[in-house]
């Protein structure tokens, strides 16, 4: 027979967890709507910079914190706070220079990349969020003017004191730079990402057993080994395996790559460049996916009676950018992989 203090037990506590849930759900709801009424404190701040353009160089301040990174075909970029008086996000800005000379600005919203950044809305700081403006100017050939307007009305001496502190923060950041760049210093204690300095690049060998076919044509079949899908050290980037086959055409697509993007699936096209007997063979990549910035090449080099399948990145990008990359890379090669074991499984699938 059933207990009956066990039953009513049971009963009241599941009336307790249903009534805790529907006013912690409640408050939750309150939350949300107070938060949505914030009233935006209005600021005047006029912040003009004229950034240095490094040969090879990108600078990346945290404001308030003077945090750096480097790479190549880069500016200068920092980092700021943001509310919209609800939840704390963050906007990092970056100058780029591209090989053509014009300027451009790239806006990161929360990881998301936009590009153009004009009439951008941020807060200087949870205490006094504002709307800003953010314009670029070309300044001669080897640096621009980024202006900084937040659009407000009220307290001046706040606004004030605001840009003075941003200001303040900005030539102490740029000077250790420029100080920890003379010095050779500059490490991953200035970033919470991995700094990228100019020429540095990552060099991924793809564990893949492939197989020469010498035929008449100089037809080479790479060939993957599913077994030995192995991450390189430091998790920096992935192995991954090449699909298709090199006919010795430069110019002649030779090879796809379903590698997952923003929208759903990004399809990589590889193209020959180069064909010399004996030498390296170097694929180009090209993507229908904008998002993928970072520069990669992929080399086939003979190695005794097969060859060495090597994927370059070069972070001539953001960082972020390039981890994005590798993060699309090593998904896509699994995703290959899965593909080619149920090819081998069944050749004859269509």
């Amino acid at each position: 027979m059933s207990d009956p203090v066990g039953l009513w037990w049971d009963a009241g506590l599941e009336w307790f967890d249903r009534r805790w849930a529907a006013r912690r759900a409640a408050e939750l709801r309150a939350a949300v709507e107070r938060h949505a009424r914030l009233p935006v404190i209005p600021l005047i701040v006029q912040f003009d910079a004229r950034l240095p353009h490094p040969a090879a160089e990108v600078w990346e301040l945290v404001a308030g914190e003077s945090h750096v990174t480097c790479g190549p075909d880069h500016v200068l970029g920092f980092t700021l706070p943001s509310t919209r008086g609800r939840e704390e996000e963050v906007v990092r800005c970056c100058v780029v220079r591209a090989p053509d000379g014009a300027w451009t600005g790239r806006l990161s919203t929360q990881g998301e990349l936009v590009e153009g950044w004009r009439d951008v809305t941020f807060a200087l700081s949870s205490a006094h969020p504002s709307r800003s403006t953010l314009t670029l100017t070309p300044d001669g050939d080897d640096a621009c003017v980024l202006r900084w307007d937040v659009d407000t009305e009220a307290h001046p001496g706040t606004a004030a004191r605001e840009h003075d502190g941003l200001a303040d923060e900005m030539r102490r950041g740029v000077a250790r730079v420029a100080a920890a760049l003379a010095r050779d210093e500059l490490d991953e204690s200035w970033s919470v990402t991995r700094p990228c300095v100019a020429d540095r690049h990552v060099d991924v060998e793809v564990s893949v057993e492939a197989v020469v076919q010498a035929t008449p044509q100089a037809a080479w079949a790479v060939v993957a080994d599913a077994d030995r899908f192995v991450p390189v050290p430091d998790d920096r980037a992935a192995s991954f395996s090449v699909p298709g086959s090199l006919r010795g055409e430069p110019g002649e697509l030779v090879g796809v790559l379903l590698c997952p993007g923003q929208q759903g699936s990004t399809v990589l096209f590889w193209r020959v460049v180069a064909l010399l007997p004996g030498r390296a063979v170097v694929w180009r990549t090209l993507s229908t996916d904008a998002a993928h910035a970072a520069r990669r090449e992929i080399s086939i080099e003979p190695e005794g009676d097969g060859v060495r399948v090597c994927l370059t990145v070069r972070e001539g990008t953001h960082p972020s950018e390039a981890r994005s990359v590798r993060r699309r890379v090593r998904a896509g090669g699994e995703r290959y992989l899965e593909l080619l074991r149920a090819e081998l499984a069944d050749p004859l699938r269509t």
